[in-house]
Protein backbone atom coordinates (compact mmCIF):
# COMPACT_ATOMS: atom_id res chain seq x y z
CA UNK A 1 0.00 0.00 0.00
CA UNK A 2 1.19 3.43 -0.73
CA UNK A 3 0.93 6.39 1.61
CA UNK A 4 0.78 9.84 0.42
CA UNK A 5 0.71 13.16 2.62
CA UNK A 6 -3.07 14.78 2.96
CA UNK A 7 -2.96 18.12 0.41
CA UNK A 8 -4.37 21.13 2.10
CA UNK A 9 -6.88 23.11 0.02
CA UNK A 10 -4.45 25.59 -1.29
CA UNK A 11 -1.95 22.78 -2.02
CA UNK A 12 -5.08 21.27 -4.36
CA UNK A 13 -5.73 24.73 -5.86
CA UNK A 14 -1.99 25.06 -6.74
CA UNK A 15 -2.50 21.80 -8.80
CA UNK A 16 -5.59 22.44 -10.09
CA UNK A 17 -4.15 26.01 -11.61
CA UNK A 18 -0.51 24.17 -12.87
CA UNK A 19 -3.15 21.08 -14.88
CA UNK A 20 -5.20 23.43 -16.17
CA UNK A 21 -2.33 25.80 -17.40
CA UNK A 22 -0.28 22.53 -18.82
CA UNK A 23 -3.78 22.22 -20.65
CA UNK A 24 -3.89 25.32 -22.20
CA UNK A 25 -0.52 25.34 -23.25
CA UNK A 26 -1.23 21.55 -24.92
CA UNK A 27 -3.84 23.39 -26.71
CA UNK A 28 -2.14 26.31 -27.70
CA UNK A 29 0.62 24.41 -29.46
CA UNK A 30 -1.94 22.04 -31.19
CA UNK A 31 -3.79 25.29 -32.31
CA UNK A 32 -0.41 26.63 -33.91
CA UNK A 33 0.68 23.54 -35.10
CA UNK A 34 -2.57 23.41 -37.10
CA UNK A 35 -2.13 27.08 -38.13
CA UNK A 36 1.54 26.36 -39.45
CA UNK A 37 0.17 22.65 -41.79
CA UNK A 38 -2.63 24.60 -43.20
CA UNK A 39 -0.03 27.33 -44.25
CA UNK A 40 2.52 24.65 -45.70
CA UNK A 41 0.02 22.99 -47.78
CA UNK A 42 -0.20 26.92 -49.26
CA UNK A 43 3.36 26.71 -49.89
CA UNK A 44 3.95 28.92 -46.63
CA UNK A 45 7.06 27.08 -44.16
CA UNK A 46 6.38 29.45 -40.99
CA UNK A 47 9.60 28.58 -37.98
CA UNK A 48 8.56 27.09 -34.85
CA UNK A 49 7.72 29.18 -31.82
CA UNK A 50 4.79 31.34 -31.32
CA UNK A 51 6.97 34.55 -32.10
CA UNK A 52 7.84 33.46 -35.97
CA UNK A 53 4.13 32.63 -36.49
CA UNK A 54 2.54 35.90 -34.77
CA UNK A 55 4.70 37.80 -37.18
CA UNK A 56 3.79 35.28 -40.81
CA UNK A 57 0.15 36.00 -39.80
CA UNK A 58 0.46 40.00 -39.19
CA UNK A 59 2.16 39.55 -42.65
CA UNK A 60 -0.18 37.44 -43.93
CA UNK A 61 -3.87 38.48 -43.23
CA UNK A 62 -3.27 41.59 -43.50
CA UNK A 63 -0.88 41.48 -47.34
CA UNK A 64 -4.08 40.25 -49.80
CA UNK A 65 -1.30 39.43 -52.31
CA UNK A 66 0.03 37.07 -50.43
CA UNK A 67 0.03 33.08 -51.45
CA UNK A 68 -3.32 32.74 -49.49
CA UNK A 69 -6.88 32.79 -50.82
CA UNK A 70 -9.18 34.97 -49.08
CA UNK A 71 -10.91 32.10 -47.27
CA UNK A 72 -7.70 31.03 -45.50
CA UNK A 73 -6.76 34.43 -44.63
CA UNK A 74 -10.36 34.55 -42.52
CA UNK A 75 -9.53 31.54 -41.37
CA UNK A 76 -6.34 32.34 -40.15
CA UNK A 77 -7.49 35.48 -39.20
CA UNK A 78 -10.40 33.48 -36.68
CA UNK A 79 -7.34 31.23 -35.35
CA UNK A 80 -5.25 34.31 -34.28
CA UNK A 81 -8.22 35.38 -32.45
CA UNK A 82 -8.51 32.23 -30.64
CA UNK A 83 -4.61 31.50 -30.05
CA UNK A 84 -4.87 35.21 -28.49
CA UNK A 85 -7.73 34.32 -26.66
CA UNK A 86 -5.33 31.40 -24.93
CA UNK A 87 -2.63 33.46 -24.73
CA UNK A 88 -4.37 35.74 -22.57
CA UNK A 89 -6.00 32.90 -20.54
CA UNK A 90 -1.99 31.87 -19.94
CA UNK A 91 -1.15 35.05 -18.26
CA UNK A 92 -4.21 35.23 -16.05
CA UNK A 93 -3.35 31.69 -15.15
CA UNK A 94 0.77 32.47 -14.68
CA UNK A 95 -0.66 35.53 -12.42
CA UNK A 96 -3.27 33.53 -9.97
CA UNK A 97 -0.55 30.95 -9.31
CA UNK A 98 1.87 33.86 -8.37
CA UNK A 99 -1.03 34.76 -6.15
CA UNK A 100 -1.56 31.92 -4.30
CA UNK A 101 -0.92 32.38 -0.50
CA UNK A 102 0.90 29.70 0.92
CA UNK A 103 1.47 27.64 -2.35
CA UNK A 104 5.00 26.56 -1.87
CA UNK A 105 6.08 23.17 -3.24
CA UNK A 106 9.07 21.33 -2.53
CA UNK A 107 10.55 19.59 -5.45
CA UNK A 108 12.93 16.67 -4.90
CA UNK A 109 15.46 15.60 -7.88
CA UNK A 110 17.74 12.57 -7.21
CA UNK A 111 20.58 11.87 -10.24
CA UNK A 112 24.28 11.19 -9.26
CA UNK A 113 25.04 12.70 -12.91
CA UNK A 114 26.08 16.29 -12.51
CA UNK A 115 24.66 17.32 -16.11
CA UNK A 116 21.37 15.46 -15.20
CA UNK A 117 21.48 18.00 -12.46
CA UNK A 118 22.08 21.39 -14.47
CA UNK A 119 19.78 19.93 -16.35
CA UNK A 120 17.17 20.22 -14.09
CA UNK A 121 18.14 23.15 -12.48
CA UNK A 122 17.15 24.53 -15.89
CA UNK A 123 14.24 23.70 -16.06
CA UNK A 124 13.17 24.78 -12.53
CA UNK A 125 14.55 28.26 -13.68
CA UNK A 126 12.73 28.01 -16.81
CA UNK A 127 9.62 27.12 -14.95
CA UNK A 128 10.00 30.40 -12.46
CA UNK A 129 11.15 28.21 -9.49
CA UNK A 130 12.61 30.48 -6.75
CA UNK A 131 15.36 29.06 -3.67
CA UNK A 132 16.83 26.36 -5.78
CA UNK A 133 19.69 24.49 -4.43
CA UNK A 134 21.12 21.94 -4.43
CA UNK A 135 23.24 19.33 -1.89
CA UNK A 136 26.00 16.35 -2.61
CA UNK A 137 25.78 13.94 -0.49
CA UNK A 138 29.36 12.84 1.28
CA UNK A 139 31.01 9.76 0.22
CA UNK A 140 30.35 7.95 4.10
CA UNK A 141 34.22 6.52 4.61
CA UNK A 142 34.26 2.70 5.13
CA UNK A 143 35.05 1.43 8.65
CA UNK A 144 37.67 2.51 10.04
CA UNK A 145 39.80 0.53 12.66
CA UNK A 146 39.82 2.31 16.04
CA UNK A 147 43.43 3.77 16.58
CA UNK A 148 45.20 1.87 19.47
CA UNK A 149 46.80 3.63 21.66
Amino acid sequence: MRFVAIKSQVQQDMMALHRVRSLLIRERTALMNEMRGLLAEYGVVVAQGAVALRRALATIVEDHEARVSDLLREILSEMSERLRLFEERLKRYDLRITEVKDGNILLSVHTEDGKERDRAKKIFETGGAVDISYTGEASVPKEQKPAVH
